[in-house]
């Protein structure tokens, strides 16, 4: 546990040592009912990233410093207004990284973008809170959210007993029609079996969401709907 709490310390001291990126064009959102709302003659540009797979843990140190930097690097080259992290973040496995701590791969990640000083929007699967791991979901989605950064463009909220990851993402122009919608969607765990994760079972289906924003916006034929599905 001290090894991994240093070698926590060591991510975190990478994830800070970078400069904020530089983009004077980029796109401020406002927060309605808990989810993030662009006014723009434009659409987002919008990165997207996945299978980062930070462990945070000693047995991975060397991959996820990498990991770390190859992330600055692309976000600062490339000037989104928009980073969504979609899915596979977090690889919390003690037999792999030495650790079960998955808020320590919450913590380099908010740390990170927020030293960016970019929007990012947080998706939510399997490997973010399971068996093997010591928080379960509403810890992680509570560090992640608006509420606990600057950057970050999720609200919690809660939908069923552990379902925290339905939100959106629009531009208006400024006419006030839309002109971009996003929608982001928790996949949990989508297997039948519940023994290998601390999220639900992946219900793709409007009366489970239990959220008539995210229906609303879904029939609203949005741009793009992201979600995790395991490869």
């Amino acid at each position: 546990a001290q090894l991994n709490f240093i070698t926590c310390k060591s991510l975190m001291k990478t994830a800070t040592s970078f400069s904020a990126v530089e983009n004077k064009d980029m796109l401020k959102p406002e927060f309605v009912k808990g989810n993030a709302v662009y006014t723009s003659d434009r659409e987002l540009k919008v990165c997207d990233l996945s299978y980062i797979h930070i462990s945070a843990g000693i047995l991975t140190l060397k991959e996820d410093k990498a990991a770390i930097i190859k992330i600055a690097e692309t976000i600062t080259k490339e000037k989104p207004d928009l980073v969504i992290l979609s899915g596979d973040v977090n690889l919390v496995n003690n037999h792999i990284s030495g650790t079960f701590n998955n808020r320590y791969t919450a913590r380099i990640i908010v740390k990170l973008m927020e030293t960016l000083q970019i929007y990012w929007a947080p998706t939510f699967n399997n490997k973010d809170s399971d068996l093997f791991t010591l928080f379960d979901s509403e810890a992680i989605a509570k560090y992640m959210s608006h509420k606990n950064t600057e950057y970050s463009v999720y609200t919690v909220r809660k939908m069923t007993a552990k379902d925290y990851g339905h939100y959106k993402v629009t531009v208006n122009n400024s006419d006030h029609n839309l002109i971009q919608g996003l929608v982001i969607l928790d996949s949990h765990s989508y297997i039948q079996s519940q023994l290998l994760t601390k999220s639900e079972k992946s219900e793709f289906n409007k009366d489970n969401w239990k959220d008539k924003a995210v229906e609303e916006a879904l029939k609203k034929n949005p741009d793009a709907v992201i979600l995790y599905f395991p490869n």
